[in-house]
């Protein structure tokens, strides 16, 4: 694995393993918010722990939309051209 300073430099030189990047990143925090959503699929409201099991779905959600913000996402990722040459 090469180092951060390495990857960095790369992204420079290379515009679209930056873009790739930024695509990766959004994938990832939109698949921890979708996750933070599923959270409170499972709830029960006739169940007698209701609010055990809500306070649990709350700090999952809260963990994953957490992870999701760690990404970095101020800005949409720009489409990937893909087989720019054909």
């Amino acid at each position: 694995m090469p180092s951060w300073s390495v990857l960095k430099i790369w992204q420079i030189e290379h515009p679209e393993l930056r873009q790739t990047l930024e695509a990766i990143r959004f994938l990832n925090a939109t698949d921890y918010a979708a996750e933070a959503l599923e959270c409170y699929d499972d709830l029960d409201p006739a169940s007698e722990n209701i609010q055990a099991e809500l306070a649990i779905a709350k700090a999952k959600a809260a963990t994953l939309l957490g992870m999701a913000r760690l990404q970095d996402l101020r800005k949409l990722p720009q489409p990937i051209q893909e087989n720019e040459e054909c």
